[in-house]
C-alpha cells in the first residue's frame, strides 16, 4: 500500500516513478549467455564491467589482461610479467574503478612484486602497493593469498586474504596495514586446508565479505555453524568494527559478491564437487548465482550454464559471472560439471521480461 500511495502522489505531481526494490520481484532473469573464454590452458577468475559495457578480466596463470568489447571481440591490454618469471602466479581480483583505472592482484610470493598492480590501456603496468607475502594463522607462519579488492568512499583500498582470513588496507597515501584478521573471515581449523575471505564489496560504510569454506557445502557438521557472508563496518577513525554474520541462506561455497543500485546482494556460489570425490569437499550441487534482497529474501537467479562460478559483477540490469576450470586448466580436479561446456564469462539479464 505504501508504494501505491507514493506512486499516486508522484503521478499527481507529474513526476516520474523511479523503480523500487519491490519491482525486482516482477522480474524473470534470463539464461546465462556467453561473453568470453580465454584460450585453452588459461583461466580467469575475476570480472569487471565498464559503463559502456566493455568487460575486463585477467588470466590467472600468465597475468594477461583482456578487454572484451560489446561486439564480443577481445583484445590483450597488457601482461603483468614476462612469460615464465612466476610459474606459480595467481593473478586475481581485477577491479575497475569509476575513473576507468584497472587494478589486478598479483600473487607472486616475491616480496618485491606481490601485491596490487595498475594496468594501463597502453600496455604499461606498475606496482601500486606491495603486500606482505606471509602472516600468521593458528600461531603459525602462513603464506597469504590475495583474492579480491574494493574501495571505500574515501579512496582507501581493501584486499581480502583467503589463507590468512584477513583484510589488508591500503590508504590513499599508500600505507599498507593488516586491517583485520578474524575467525569469521576463515575457518582456521578446516581439516581440508583453511580458505576463507574471498569476494568483497563496499556499501554504506560497510565491507561485505564472502567466505569460501564456511557455507553449507563444506563439513558444516564439523564446523558447527555457517557464516558464508559477513560484514565489517568501517569506523569513523578508519578502523575495523566488529565482524558480524550478514547472510547465511542456502549458500554452499560463496566466492564472489556484488551489489546492484537497489541494494540487492548477489553471491556467486561456487558449488563444484571435485571430480576426485566428495570425501573432503562435499559441495552440494552445481554452481549458482544467488540474490538476497535488503530484507534477506533469497532467489536463485541462475544455475544451468554455470560451473565453478567464482566472481560476479553487476552493471545495470545485467550480472556477469566467471566460471573456473572450464578451458582445460584444472589443477584441482574441479571440472565435474563437464562435459557441459560453458564459457569462462557469462552474462545474465536480471530482468529479461521487461
Amino acid at each position: 500500500m505504501k508504494v501505491q500511495v507514493i506512486a499516486a502522489i508522484l503521478l499527481a505531481l507529474g513526476m516520474p516513478m523511479i523503480a523500487s526494490t519491490q519491482d525486482r520481484y516482477d522480474c524473470v532473469p534470463g539464461k546465462p549467455q556467453p561473453v568470453f573464454s580465454v584460450p585453452a590452458g588459461q583461466d580467469t577468475e575475476s570480472v569487471a564491467v565498464a559503463p559502456n559495457g566493455d568487460v575486463f578480466t585477467v588470466d590467472m596463470y600468465s597475468g594477461t589482461v583482456y578487454r572484451i568489447g560489446t561486439d564480443g571481440k577481445a583484445k590483450v591490454i597488457a601482461t603483468l610479467f614476462p612469460v615464465g618469471k612466476y610459474p606459480n602466479l595467481q593473478a586475481l581480483g581485477l577491479l575497475l574503478r569509476d575513473d576507468g583505472s584497472i587494478y589486478v592482484l598479483a600473487n607472486t610470493w616475491d616480496s618485491a612484486t606481490h601485491g596490487v598492480w595498475q594496468v594501463y590501456l597502453d600496455g604499461r603496468v606498475r606496482l601500486v602497493a606491495a603486500i606482505p607475502i606471509q602472516g600468521f594463522l593458528n600461531g603459525q607462519p602462513t603464506y597469504g593469498l590475495l583474492n579480491a579488492q574494493t574501495f571505500d568512499s574515501q579512496g582507501n583500498r581493501y584486499v581480502t586474504d583467503s589463507t590468512l582470513g584477513a583484510i589488508w588496507k591500503i590508504s590513499r597515501k599508500g600505507k599498507v596495514e593488516l586491517w583485520i584478521q578474524s575467525n569469521l573471515l576463515i575457518w582456521a581449523t578446516d581439516p581440508t586446508g583453511p580458505f576463507g575471505a574471498a569476494g568483497i564489496a563496499y556499501r554504506d560504510h560497510t565491507l561485505y565479505v564472502v567466505n569460501v569454506d564456511t557455507g553449507a557445502g563444506l563439513l558444516p557438521n564439523v564446523r558447527g555453524s555457517d557464516y558464508p557472508v559477513v560484514s565489517v563496518p568501517i569506523e569513523r577513525d578508519g578502523s575495523a568494527g566488529w565482524v558480524q554474520i550478514s547472510v547465511v541462506g542456502d549458500i554452499r561455497a560463496a566466492d564472489g559478491i556484488a551489489f546492484d543500485h537497489e541494494g540487492n546482494m548477489y553471491v556467486a556460489d561456487f558449488g563444484g564437487e571435485p571430480a576426485w570425490g566428495s570425501w573432503a569437499l562435499p559441495y552440494a550441487g552445481p554452481a549458482r548465482l544467488l540474490r538476497f534482497d535488503p530484507y534477506g529474501n533469497e532467489t536463485v537467479i541462475a544455475e544451468a550454464g554455470l560451473c565453478n562460478s567464482a566472481k560476479v559483477a553487476v552493471r545495470g540490469n545485467t550480472a556477469y559471472v566467471t566460471n573456473l576450470y572450464v578451458t582445460g586448466a584444472d589443477p584441482y580436479g574441479f571440472a565435474s560439471c563437464l562435459p557441459e561446456v560453458v564459457p569462462n564469462i557469462v552474462k545474465v539479464d536480471l530482468c529479461a521480461n521487461h
